[in-house]
């Protein structure tokens, strides 16, 4: 029996870091490995179901990361010493990620993966400090794309795990799209954007509302939809709508733990992320056939089917406004037949992927017993 200790270094909720660990164990025979779950910074009591339904074996919630530094690693070293585990596979966004591989240094455990999720971090000067300790402590690097490597990994060797997805859950459904479009009282001649992030900073929702601003002058046919985690920004997102006299047109949606089912009922997707690692939610938008607009910052590695359209944030709203009008709504062009066969050929269908990462890890278990 394996032993596996995931930590999650975010806060346990609907994004994407937590998205991408429930996918592959929910999806991943257990049947010879033990998996246990670090949560270091707390969980959305909305999410706990889903979390029930992944077949953790144990969750350990040391929920100080932030405040009690040393508390935490030394609760860490203290679980991974008690329970022996084979690998240590630990998300993140930075060398902040240090921490839980020098937890494993200290715990015992020979294989630590370091996952990185982000092409950049909130706090640059803790990353820059602990990036020589963070080199020496962690054993093989992964990342959900290669942009995302290439920030935490630099020159260093990693291995790309993809974002992968349910295909069957995020294709195109006309009649759920009739049922959802019903249920958000939109006529048929309405055109949806809809937007999948948390509000922070970095998913620049300013931006969103200042575009959508500048559309609805243009257009009266236009509603925008907001979906996602509450965060630092919320507020003055709220206040900028407000100021704007846009309550009736821009939604705030808050989390839905059935967004494949709010997203048939979108006509576009936007995202002006300032910078990204590998936003599985446009995968689920590319499963659907959605046209998508992002900012030139997101790797162009998520553009499966062609139709992203990558725009500058710097050169302002109005080219992003043009793009937005110039978009054809052919929901015809949404039903692809071969939609599995060519996610699966690209390496998101998640059926496939958590074999393999399962794969991986016994691959490096192997390995480890050969050279004792």
């Amino acid at each position: 029996m394996l032993k596996i200790l995931v930590i999650t270094t975010v806060k346990i909720g609907y994004d994407g870091l937590t998205d991408h660990i429930f996918s592959y164990f929910g999806n991943m025979d257990k049947t010879d490995i033990l998996v246990d779950l670090v949560s270091a910074r707390g969980i959305d009591s909305k999410i706990m179901p889903v979390l029930d339904s992944i077949g953790f074996n144990h969750i350990y919630r040391l929920e100080y990361r932030d405040n009690k530094q040393l508390k935490y690693l030394k609760e860490l070293i203290k679980l991974i010493k008690t329970n022996k585990y084979d690998i240590i596979h630990a998300h993140g966004n930075s060398a902040t990620l240090a921490t839980e591989m020098a937890a494993g240094i200290f715990g015992g455990t020979k294989i630590r993966i370091a996952h990185s999720h982000n092409t950049s971090c909130k706090h640059k000067i803790f990353d820059a400090c602990l990036r020589p300790i963070f080199n020496i402590c962690y054993t093989q690097g992964f990342a959900c794309g290669n942009d995302a490597g290439k920030w935490l990994f630099k020159n260093k060797k990693f291995t790309v795990i993809p974002n992968g997805k349910d295909i069957n859950k995020y294709k195109f459904n006309g009649s759920v799209r009739e049922i959802y479009r019903k249920k958000l009282n939109l006529e048929n001649d309405i055109i949806a954007i809809g937007n999948v992030a948390a509000f922070v900073e970095k998913k620049n929702h300013k931006f969103i509302i200042n575009v959508f601003n500048e559309l609805y002058k243009k257009n009266h046919k236009y509603e925008m939809f907001l979906f996602g985690i509450d965060g630092e920004s919320l507020d003055s997102v709220k206040n900028q709508i407000k100021q704007l006299k846009l309550e009736d047109k821009i939604h705030y949606m808050g989390t839905k733990g059935n967004i494949q089912d709010y997203i048939q009922a979108m006509d576009i997707m936007l995202l002006p992320s300032l910078y990204e690692g590998f936003p599985i939610s446009v995968i689920e938008w590319t499963i659907n056939g959605l046209p998508c607009i992002l900012s030139d910052t997101i790797t162009r590695d998520i553009n499966i089917l062609g139709n992203i359209k990558y725009l500058p944030i710097d050169k302002g709203v109005k080219l992003w406004v043009n793009e937005l009008l110039n978009v054809q709504i052919d929901i015809g062009q949404r039903d692809i037949t071969n939609i599995e066969k060519i996610f699966t050929k690209a390496g998101f269908n998640i059926k496939s992927n958590a074999a393999k990462l399962k794969s991986i890890y016994f691959n490096l278990y192997t390995t480890l017993q050969l050279y004792k």
